[in-house]
């Protein structure tokens, strides 16, 4: 017989008796509780007020479980861990307190203060979505910074347990838009009885067969793996992944052997890697999932760009007990049906803001180039040093967790200086272009993805000019000023709501690389200075040299920070999941002198996306196509990808009139004659 888990119950006297009174504590002061907002899960949730800051707050109180061995030490523990990734992460509400108190009937209550959230919740932007679906690149964006928080949630050995787009809020935090995850349980683990939470009806609509079923296992991490991917689904597909709203519908759902909620299930055109992700993230049984989060996103990325997963993605067979038990899931449907039911509940999330992709550092840099930014017909040519091979190959297997806002974080430019062993005295100046040489050299890879294949003979037949770095957030803002450009934000093609914040700023982060700009935006910034957007061939060339070299620098994968700003490698740029100034990657310049090839930003090339040719080409080039659904390309990797997508050889699609943070470019000049 199924176990339907626990109706969400209404208050009970003890909590409703709370109303009205006042936490005290000599870390944070008063907190008075004022307005009982639900019961879930355990837990009796109120409104309140910081007393002593007279500012909004959200109480957890957990009275039902005050009786429970064990509870209040493990719910201390828990609350301890997650005030710690709250203070280092800025996608979880910040915690004013947590501990115990006595009751109004004397019984001691384990409490849990958060601030109160102003924000939009996933749940509503999905409501509100006119479009319909969404890109797999594009649901990769939006739930990154999610992605960051359960991954570290499980890395100290916490889960959410009930994981719902009710859950994110899109808030709004020092002037800016940041993901937050809220709601997290606490000391709800396989100590318990009944280790499974209590979901509300909506909750529900994203519950796992161990919601519905404790034969299943308890909830933890592979329960969020589950949940988070129905969210996912749900994007993708402009509906929800499990589309009933009755409890017996929803389990059978839950626990269908022969049909699982994947992309392709509900109508999303996905590759075949892709679909094998979603189908053992979303397995009946938890312990053929992702054991985690960060697993799931790792793998779910690695598909997304087509190359070789390292992680199994097969689940296994259909045991004879699993298959007794499908044949009995639909015999006991009816009887279910007789015994269980939905029970209203009434919680509420406050609304606002769309998300932010990432939090941002507020330093303003302070670097000063020691040589005049180039003029139109005046380019220096860089000397050529030689190139610093990396000998130790690196390959991160976890996702980054997003960086800290305060500006302490980010250090002096001398001390970034000194970190990655760059000297401003020895780097062209903002503005310098290379010349590279008519050549012809390999291009593309016989040994990555398929996006890469085949590798054919390419002639450049004229030399040219391309800048030593990326176009910066200064010389950007310049040429909106100017009112030649428009401004960067994050978009997801031709006519869509930018979704959040968080792109680079011209007054305080002016040497970093301009972001949120799509290939149309940086045709026309390249075209304002008399420039142009290199050919792809251009820029492999001059990314890779003429030897068929994987990086810039060499053949070794990179190990540290100063050769590519990518996330995994030691350094600077190993938790700071941003942008750093250009400049900073003194080990990884390219046969011809070029700077930031790998990492930093995605840059923007002229070429339309297109499968290479089979044979010898000269002067290559693709049209881009006209349209919302035409792709141009991506060169070079970013801050928040693998060391992998750094290759010379690497290359992503993307919607011409898409931009986001990690997207940007570098022009370059035909030589006159």
């Amino acid at each position: 017989m199924t176990d339907p888990p626990s109706p969400v119950r209404g208050p009970s006297h003890e909590e409703m008796a709370w109303q009205g009174t006042t936490l005290d504590g000599e870390a944070f002061g008063h907190v008075r509780l004022e307005t009982l907002l639900a019961v879930r899960r355990g837990e009796a949730v109120y409104r309140g007020t910081h007393i002593d800051g007279g500012t909004p707050v959200l109480v957890r109180l957990a009275v039902e479980h005050s009786g429970d061995p064990g509870f209040l030490e493990r719910h201390a523990a828990q609350a301890k861990k997650l005030a710690t990734l709250a203070a280092r992460l800025p996608h979880f509400p910040r915690v004013v307190a947590s501990g115990v108190a006595n009751g109004p009937s004397g019984g001691k209550t384990a409490f849990f203060v958060t601030e109160a959230l102003e924000g939009k919740t996933l749940r509503k932007q999905l409501d509100e979505r006119a479009q319909g679906g969404a890109s797999l690149a594009e649901a990769l964006v939006i739930f990154a910074p999610v992605a960051s928080a359960l991954a570290a949630l499980h890395a100290e050995g916490l889960a959410h347990r009930a994981f719902s787009p009710e859950h994110v809020v899109f808030a709004e935090a020092a002037g800016r838009s940041v993901t937050k995850l809220t709601d997290v349980s606490l000391a709800c683990d396989d100590a318990r009885p009944t280790p499974d939470p209590q979901l509300s009806p909506f909750e529900l609509r994203y519950g796992t067969p161990e919601h519905f079923k404790k034969s299943y296992g308890a909830t933890g991490p592979a329960t969020d793996v589950f949940t988070f991917a129905l969210a996912l689904v749900e994007l993708m597909a402009g509906e929800r992944a499990l589309k009933s709203d009755d409890l017996t519908d929803l389990y059978l759902e839950t626990t269908n052997l022969q049909k699982r909620p994947t992309p392709r299930a509900r109508g999303v055109s996905s590759s075949d890697a892709v679909e094998a992700v979603f189908t053992r993230a979303l397995s009946v049984d938890p312990k053929n999932r992702f054991p985690e989060v960060g697993a799931f996103w790792e793998a779910l990325t690695v598909a997304a760009e087509n190359r070789a997963s390292p992680v199994t993605l097969a689940t296994k067979a259909a045991t004879p007990m699993e298959a007794a038990e499908e044949r009995r899931r639909v015999r006991h449907a009816t009887t279910l049906r007789r015994t269980a039911g939905f029970a209203l509940v009434a919680a509420t999330f406050l609304g606002g803001m769309a998300a932010t992709l990432y939090v941002r550092s507020h330093r303003t840099p302070a670097t000063t180039p020691t040589e005049v930014p180039t003029q139109s017909g005046s380019v220096p040519l860089a000397s050529l040093a030689s190139v610093p091979l990396a000998s130790v190959p690196s390959v991160p297997a976890l996702v980054a967790t997003a960086s800290s806002t305060a500006a302490s974080d980010a250090g002096s430019d001398a001390s970034l200086d000194a970190a990655l062993g760059t000297d401003a005295s020895t780097r062209p100046a903002e503005g310098t272009m290379i010349r590279v040489p008519a050549a012809s050299f390999p291009m593309g890879s016989d040994r990555e993805t398929r996006a890469e294949r085949p590798m054919h003979k390419v002639v450049i037949t004229k030399a040219f000019l391309i800048d030593a770095f990326e176009v910066t957030m200064g010389a950007y803002d310049t040429c909106v000023n100017a009112k030649k450009c428009t401004p960067s934000l994050v978009h997801f093609g031709a006519g869509s709501d930018p979704l959040q914040k968080g792109c680079n700023n011209a007054a305080t982060q002016p040497l970093h690389p301009a972001n949120c700009v799509d290939q149309l935006q940086a045709s026309a910034y390249c075209a304002s200075v008399n420039k142009r957007l290199p050919t792809e061939a251009e820029w492999e060339l001059a990314a890779r040299g003429t030897d068929a070299r994987d990086f810039p620098w060499g053949d070794a994968a990179p190990k540290s920070c100063s050769q590519g700003i990518l996330r995994g490698l030691s350094g600077p740029c190993e938790k700071k999941l941003e942008t750093f100034e250009i400049g900073q990657t003194p080990d990884g310049r390219s046969p011809f002198g070029l700077w930031d090839m790998s990492g930093n930003v995605w840059e923007w090339v002229a070429d339309g996306f297109a499968d290479y040719p089979t044979q010898e080409s000269t002067d290559p080039f693709v049209s881009p196509a006209a349209g919302p659904e035409a792709k141009g390309v991506l060169r070079g990797g970013s801050f928040d990808y693998a060391v992998l997508v750094a290759k010379t050889t690497s290359r992503l699609g993307l919607l011409r009139s898409a931009g986001h943070v990690s997207t940007g470019f570098r022009c370059a000049k035909d030589l006159t004659p």
